[in-house]
C-alpha cells in the first residue's frame, strides 16, 4: 500500500497475488472507479463495536457503534467521491432512499460497463432488489 508503485501496478498486484475469491466487493470497487489505495486502507481497518460495562466479563455491545465508526471512516476518505463512499457503505449497510437514489444514478451513469455488469453491482448492494428481467427496485 505504501509502495511507490502506480495505482495501475498496485491494482494488478492485488488482482494477481493478494485478492481472495471471497473479496466480492473488489469487482464493484474496480467498476465504480474507487481508488485502489483508498480501498486497501479501508480493507485494513478493523471496526469493532464499543462495549459498555454491564457487570459481565465481556460487557454489552453498544448498538450501531461499529456502523458509526465505519461511516465516519468512509466519510473521511478524501480520495473518493461522495457517490463512491455511498457505494462502499451500500455494500454492507442499507442506505436511506435518497442515498440509494444517488447510488442508482451514479451506477447507471458509469461509462464503459455493460448492462449485466450494472446488474451485478446492484445485486451486491444492500436495499436493492434485482429481478430476473433486469429491473432494479429500491
Amino acid at each position: 500500500m505504501d509502495s511507490k508503485y502506480s495505482n495501475s501496478e498496485k491494482t494488478k498486484i492485488y488482482e494477481e497475488y493478494i485478492k481472495s475469491s471471497k473479496d466480492e466487493q473488489y469487482d464493484v470497487i474496480k467498476k465504480t472507479g474507487i481508488n485502489i489505495n483508498s480501498y486497501l486502507k479501508y480493507k485494513q481497518q478493523e471496526f469493532e463495536s464499543d462495549k459498555k460495562d454491564d457487570g459481565t466479563l465481556d460487557g454489552k455491545t453498544v448498538t450501531n457503534s461499529k456502523k458509526k465508526k465505519e461511516y465516519e471512516y468512509v466519510n473521511s476518505m478524501k480520495e473518493v467521491t461522495y457517490e463512491q463512499r455511498l457505494v462502499l457503505l451500500g455494500m454492507k449497510y442499507k442506505l436511506n432512499n435518497k442515498e440509494r437514489g444517488k447510488v442508482a444514478k451514479y451506477i447507471n451513469n458509469l461509462p464503459n460497463i455493460t448492462k449485466e455488469e450494472r446488474i451485478d453491482i446492484f445485486d451486491k448492494m444492500q436495499g436493492f432488489t434485482v429481478y430476473k428481467d433486469g429491473r432494479i427496485k429500491y
